[in-house]
């Protein structure tokens, strides 16, 4: 692709011996990356260790690698290079480097994103699983909180039907008692129905 910066580069001497047109992309104009320490310089402060132990390493084990990292483009945009390193020999035995670094930057965005999205997907499944669970809670617990009284209330309606002389109480005190066990006992009826959903 157009976007491919070919590089060779003398380890020892730590800098560039060629850098294709494309570099200019980044910025800084040719002649910078023909300075000793320029790689060096343009990487971002997060990755400069771990980069130049990383190709050191490979390097000095005669081992082809690939690497991202970010740079600084000359305007201070933070870009992602993914680097393709092989290692070769000159005639005099110097150890040389020649590669091709490729522009990420986009692809970074889209996987950083993605991982993004799934995190909030992620937490909003917990949130929903959460409600669901303090709702079921509420609901055992008001249900539990609503029955014991309303037991109660069953119960004295029961106990004033049966107690004294039931034949002498007026009709209407009768047609209260009744109204109070019939809607009550409905009320519990509903109070177990809620109480078996929340479960």
């Amino acid at each position: 692709g157009s976007d491919m910066i070919v590089w060779e580069c003398d380890p020892q001497a730590d800098v560039f011996t060629y850098v294709s047109p494309q570099a200019l992309r980044l910025g800084h104009p040719l002649a910078k990356w023909y300075e000793p320490g320029f790689w060096r310089n343009i990487l971002h402060e997060e990755d400069r260790e771990t980069a130049v132990r990383y190709c050191l390493e490979e390097t000095t084990a005669g081992r082809d690698h690939r690497f991202q990292y970010r740079i600084y483009s000359a305007t201070g945009n933070i870009l992602w290079l993914d680097d393709l390193v092989s290692i070769y020999e000159t005639a005099d035995g110097r150890r040389m480097l020649r590669g091709v670094m490729i522009d990420i930057t986009e692809r970074k965005a889209l996987e950083l994103e993605l991982v993004q999205k799934v995190r909030e997907v992620e937490e909003s499944r917990q949130a929903a699983e959460q409600a669901s669970r303090a709702k079921s809670e509420f609901l055992a617990n008001m249900s539990h909180e609503i029955r014991t009284p309303m037991t109660a209330i069953l119960g004295y309606a029961d106990l004033l039907t049966v107690e004294g002389d039931v034949n002498q109480a007026p009709e209407n005190r009768l047609c209260a008692l009744s109204a109070i066990r019939r809607n009550g006992s409905h009320l519990l009826a509903i109070i177990n129905d809620i109480l078996d959903l929340s479960k």
